[in-house]
């Protein structure tokens, strides 16, 4: 009877047991090589090494950087997916040309200098030539002008032998600008300003084999952008009733703190009650508090709103010192401004968009969330849109893009500007698309802003439908299925310590269960043994 116990038990708790543990494993992201010759082209300041690299983040997939001349013998084995990226095309390096021709994993080229993959292959059918008149880009049945003239490279020939994607046409005739090619893909030139940038992430899909299924739909959010303690509090109200009203939730990028240029005073949220008090509102009524700065300036005759926070826009360069120490200051300021008023900040958004490379990095330790366009380098401020929402990238948890523009009394061609931005993002599959929209406008220019999303295929993008955390010594701030908490760090440090001791609990537990199989085993194997000896006796 015993044996037959052991015979039922021990099979179901050994793989119970393990079960628990493989369960527990998470896979890994798959790997991407991103081989470059340069980061910039001439005279740009933006950094297309790092606004592609970030791309990957949508896809859940870990890049690795190398430049072309740094790269090593069979480095690509390592990898699940080649890239690689030709500004100039100089790429000298025979070693990565030999291994790139002889690996059949998908490599992604983009740009120049692929002539010396192409040329000596028998491999390909691609036949590379170069033009500046092209005059728009072809792609999902729509024309994009392509406004200055600029060096493409394009397929000349041999297109019955690849699947061409996107076209380039130069008024009498169009050629392959983006095709595949065997395990090759190709795409004649790579920018990060123009739709030719959403037409290579929409690619990347086709490229990784990724399936999605958005129902051909575009997710949008409003932003009410530099609400600061003497912002206009009934037109605030007004604004968010209007939208609340329509079901539409919006973000606000609230400033805490506002500085007189004349005087330098500041002046807090806690000395306007009345703006405590419409914040608080539009906080329930479906406004998601994104934290824009704490002053939104820094140097002396900038005024909130205006100047730079976290960038020296003075001398278009980072700020000097210990940009953590400034940022981490700055942040508690306006956290604390708002938490104490029972406003609950949930994302981030540096002023301008403007940031260095090592503030991104810093700001992943706070916030989950990040909202806006991306500056991609440090050697000046210029910043890049994206068209969906990126995960866990080197510079970021999670970031929202906006890439729609904005509405100006100035402007009386935005509904057209606006139109066309979304019109190019509409190429992207699971995009997200964002627009920012000042008070003082009132609501004539929104209800116009609203009437065009209604026209369009749009649904709208709730903020608060997702989960997202901010942490900073004390502060913790939470919102899981929509609901907000706040604790302290009191309070956080008993959670911790009891959830620490739990996973320490179960991880003993299932050590002592593996053992106690373990020993029946071998006390099983023992009579079984045993029992031999006396048969045969």
């Amino acid at each position: 009877m015993f044996k037959k116990i052991l015979f039922i038990i021990l099979p179901t708790i050994i793989v119970l047991t393990l079960a628990s543990r493989i369960y527990s494993i998470k896979p890994d992201s798959k790997k991407v090589l991103l081989v470059y010759d340069k980061r910039f082209y001439f005279a740009y300041s933006e950094d297309i090494v790092t606004s592609v690299r970030e791309l990957f983040g949508h896809f859940d997939m870990k890049v690795v950087e190398k430049q072309e001349s740094d790269y090593v013998k069979n480095e690509i084995k390592n990898y699940d997916y080649i890239l690689v990226i030709g500004l100039k095309g100089n790429f000298r390096n025979s070693q990565l040309i030999y291994d790139l021709n002889n690996t059949e994993k998908k490599i992604f080229w983009m740009g120049f200098g692929i002539e010396k993959l192409i040329n000596d292959s028998s491999k390909y059918n691609a036949n590379i030539d170069t033009s500046r008149e092209f005059v728009d880009i072809e792609y999902k049945n729509k024309n994009f002008k392509l406004g200055a003239k600029r060096k493409f490279n394009y397929l000349k020939n041999g297109f019955d032998n690849v699947h061409t994607y996107a076209w380039v046409n130069n008024g009498l005739k169009k050629y392959p600008l983006l095709f595949n090619d065997n395990n090759l893909w190709y795409i004649g030139r790579v920018e990060v300003n123009t739709v030719l940038f959403y037409i290579i992430c929409d690619a990347l899909y086709e490229f990784l084999e990724i399936d999605i299924d958005d129902n051909n739909l575009t997710k949008v959010y409003i932003r009410i952008e530099d609400v600061h303690p003497f912002s206009n509090c009934e037109e605030l109200k007004n604004i968010g009733e209007y939208l609340y009203n329509r079901n539409i939730p919006f973000m606000i990028a609230l400033i805490p703190a506002y500085v007189n240029p004349e005087t330098n005073y500041i002046t807090k949220m806690s000395d306007k009650p009345e703006f405590i008090k419409t914040i608080q509102y539009l906080q329930k009524i479906g406004g998601s508090i994104v934290l824009h700065g704490f002053t939104h300036q820094r140097f002396g005759g900038e005024t909130s709103g205006e100047g730079f926070e976290f960038w020296n826009g003075i001398e278009d360069k980072p700020i000097e010192g210990d940009i953590d120490e400034w940022l981490y200051e700055r942040i508690e300021m306006g956290l604390r401004e708002c938490v104490k008023n029972e406003i609950y900040p949930i994302a981030f958004e540096a002023p301008h968009y403007a940031i260095s490379q090592e503030g991104y990095r810093a700001l992943k330790n706070i916030f989950s969330t990040y909202i806006g366009h991306i500056q991609t380098a440090d050697n000046s401020f210029t910043t890049t849109k994206y068209p969906f929402e990126l995960r866990n990238t080197k510079l970021f948890n999670k970031f929202i893009p906006e890439n729609l523009g904005y509405i100006t009394e100035e402007n009386p061609f935005f509904i057209d500007e606006i139109t066309n931005n979304i019109n190019e993002l509409s190429v992207v599959r699971g995009r997200l698309g964002g627009v920012f929209y000042h008070s003082y406008l009132g609501v004539k220019k929104l209800e116009k802003l609203i009437k065009l999303f209604e026209n369009a295929k749009i649904t709208y993008y709730d903020l608060r439908n997702y989960d997202h955390w901010v942490k900073l010594n004390d502060i913790n701030i939470k919102i899981k299925d929509g609901k907000y908490s706040f604790s302290s760090i009191n309070e956080n440090v008993t959670k911790n310590v009891i959830e620490s001791l739990f996973s320490f609990g179960i991880n003993v537990l299932l050590h002592v269960v593996f053992f106690i199989c373990i020993l029946l085993v071998l006390i099983f194997i023992f009579f079984k043994r045993q029992s031999n000896k006396k048969l045969f006796k």
